[in-house]
């Protein structure tokens, strides 16, 4: 697999062998580097392999630096720039899914802290409450009931 793996899959594609594709599949995965995983990336796209492909496309976008810096990068810029877009707007998808779930986190917190604010309006306003007050205030000494 290590010599030959990346042949094996371009024939197990062509020849529809799905066992021997699979297995070259999970053994390129394994032994992704920075030096071939834009021609894993290219041959994952065009086998349609799709785990290949993502695994590919998240090694990329982990060290993009360095892999900006190999030949395979420069020739996938002089001769499929299509395949460049389709990576940077992978990267883009990543950045924007991050901000949108740190987004999300802070609403739910705030939607939190005022379900906890509402609770304490809720049982001031029909127990006549006294004792509850802000976190950083020690409650009145006051001993109401409730």
């Amino acid at each position: 697999m290590d010599k030959y793996g990346i042949h094996l899959l371009a024939l197990s594609h062509v020849f529809s062998v799905p066992k021997l594709k699979q297995r070259c599949t999970k053994a390129l995965a394994v032994g992704l580097t920075i030096e071939n995983v834009i021609d894993v990336l290219q041959l994952a796209r065009l086998c349609d392999a799709p785990d290949l492909y993502v695994k590919c496309m998240k090694l990329v976008t982990a060290k993009l630096n360095i892999v900006r810096k190999t030949e395979a990068w420069k020739f996938l810029q002089k001769h499929d720039p299509w395949l460049e877009l389709e990576i940077l707007q992978f990267i883009e998808e990543i950045e924007s899914r991050k901000k949108r779930t740190k987004r999300q986190k802070q609403e739910q917190s705030l939607y939190l802290q005022l379900s906890e604010a509402m609770e304490c309006l809720v049982h001031i306003c029909t127990e006549g409450c006294t004792s509850v007050g802000p976190y950083d205030m020690e409650p009145s000494k006051k001993k109401e009931p409730c």
